[in-house]
């Protein structure tokens, strides 16, 4: 079954583009803010890590718009994981800087951030996948911090 195809591009140095082209070949695109492609990488490497089907980018596969994501009532309509992975992603957003913290640490911050969602608890996350998100997370920011303008 194919995947979701995502690039980022580098139009200027504050300005970048997203493009994702669906497994049904539809595509779904934006201009983005400079803050976006590494909240962007985030997501991925928590989504993959973490094996969220129903993150940002499995939302994105399944059909859902970028312009969905600002609507207003967009938070009655998230599933679950898709909260669990903005969850994730803020909590190592805030905590990885200069460098990620313990997994405990992490997972403490991930645990009071989904309860103060009012959500289900997300599962303990193994040291095994919180190496492979901070490992994954690192190659895709120095990836990117690399690129050359126009690529």
């Amino acid at each position: 079954m194919p995947s979701l195809q995502v690039n980022l591009k580098k139009i200027s140095t504050g300005q970048s583009s997203f493009h994702c082209r669906r497994p049904d070949g539809s595509d779904v695109w934006s201009r983005v803010h400079p803050f976006y492609p590494g909240h962007d990488l985030t997501h991925y490497a928590v989504e993959t890590a973490l094996g969220l089907q129903q993150g940002f980018f499995g939302l994105i596969a399944s059909g859902w718009e970028l312009s969905d994501f600002i609507e207003k009532s967009v938070s009655a309509r998230l599933p679950t994981g898709a909260i669990w992975a903005e969850c994730a992603v803020g909590v190592t957003e805030l905590l990885s800087r200069p460098a990620p913290p313990s997994r405990a640490t992490w997972q403490e911050a991930l645990d009071q951030s989904v309860a103060g969602q009012k959500l289900p608890a997300f599962r303990t996350v193994t040291d095994a996948e919180y190496a492979r998100l901070n490992s994954l997370r690192g190659a895709l920011l120095e990836q990117w911090s690399a690129l050359p303008v126009g690529e």
